[in-house]
């Protein structure tokens, strides 16, 4: 079971602009950069952080065919 708020990362499905391929810092105290997907809203603002090694990048791409959304970046960009 996945807990409650503030642990549970939610986006209304209107608000999804996109998922963008990143980098986010693994860890609450400043860990590590590691690859992540980020959903992403209309005004550009990541909501929804995703780490790389729970999905594949197939099942991405396939998850945005679902939602009608594009998917962007390289897992370059740093997204703090």
């Amino acid at each position: 079971m996945c807990p409650d708020w503030p642990f549970r990362q939610r986006i209304p499905r209107p608000d999804l602009a996109y998922i963008f391929r990143g980098q986010a810092v693994a860890g609450r105290y400043g860990g590590s950069w590691q690859p992540a997907y980020f959903l992403v809203t209309k005004d550009d603002t990541p909501r929804v952080t995703i780490s790389a090694e729970d999905f594949t990048d197939g099942g991405m791409i396939d998850l945005a065919k679902r939602l009608e959304v594009p998917i962007k970046g390289d897992f370059t960009a740093k997204v703090p």
